[in-house]
């Protein structure tokens, strides 16, 4: 049996001295979907240095990760019920639009609609 991930790979952040990447999980077929994982590349004359980071803040300040990836983490981040409006001001982005994005997030399981118009991550 073949297994299939998709992971997109964004750069954020560059500097002189390295740049700052989000790995976005976006899709597989046999497993399920990981959290995005930050990573920060560091160049030196002698070395390059690759660290693990929070995600959380690249995420929410790109446009390059989906409006889904995107309300997720602010959910997570939110720890709380959360109405729409809050959600759609944090991102920036239209209710209507969230609004969708957090269904898309609800059929998967990784939101709850917990009241008309709030929502909460699902921690299951």
């Amino acid at each position: 049996m073949k297994h299939y991930d998709f992971m997109s790979i964004s750069v954020r952040i560059m500097e002189k001295t390295g740049f700052n990447s989000v790995l976005i999980h976006r899709k597989s077929n046999n497993s399920k979907q990981m959290d995005s994982i930050g990573v920060r590349f560091t160049f030196e004359a002698e070395r390059t240095t690759i660290e693990r980071t929070d995600a959380k803040p690249l995420l929410l300040q790109s446009n390059e990760g989906s409006l889904a990836d995107r309300a997720l983490e602010l959910l997570k981040q939110l720890e709380r019920d959360v109405p729409i409006s809050e959600l759609a001001a944090g991102l920036e982005m239209p209710e209507e639009k969230v609004s969708v994005a957090l269904s898309r997030l609800k059929k998967k399981g990784q939101a709850l609609n917990v009241a008309r118009g709030t929502w909460r991550y699902n921690i299951s």
